[in-house]
């Protein structure tokens, strides 16, 4: 029996985008400085992009249990939000499981 494999994904969130709330889940890699200090992320591939239902903003609760739903889990606690021209955004690490085939 085959274990599922973790890999480390960034997770980009936009509560309340131009076409509704919205994570969209990269692969990626965490970055260190030399002495260990955290220097951010290095977005890798595009995984997929996961939606949100309802009208409204989402909560980061809410984005949280979307992940959950889809086999992540968030890592890192969320920074932002940093305004872009698709609306704020909050970026955090994440785990990705891969289950066998």
């Amino acid at each position: 029996m085959s274990e599922a494999i973790e890999e480390t994904v960034i997770v980009m969130a936009y509560p309340e985008g131009l076409d509704g709330a919205v994570v969209h889940v990269f692969g990626g890699e965490v970055l260190f400085s030399e002495n260990g200090e955290f220097l951010g992320w290095d977005p890798g591939d595009w995984w997929e992009s996961l939606t949100l239902d309802g009208d409204g903003p989402a909560a980061l609760d809410d984005i949280d249990a979307v992940l959950t739903t889809h086999g992540y889990r968030r890592t890192s606690t969320w920074i932002g939000p940093v305004v872009t021209r698709r609306g704020e955004r909050y970026t955090a690490g994440g785990i990705g499981r891969i289950e066998p085939v």
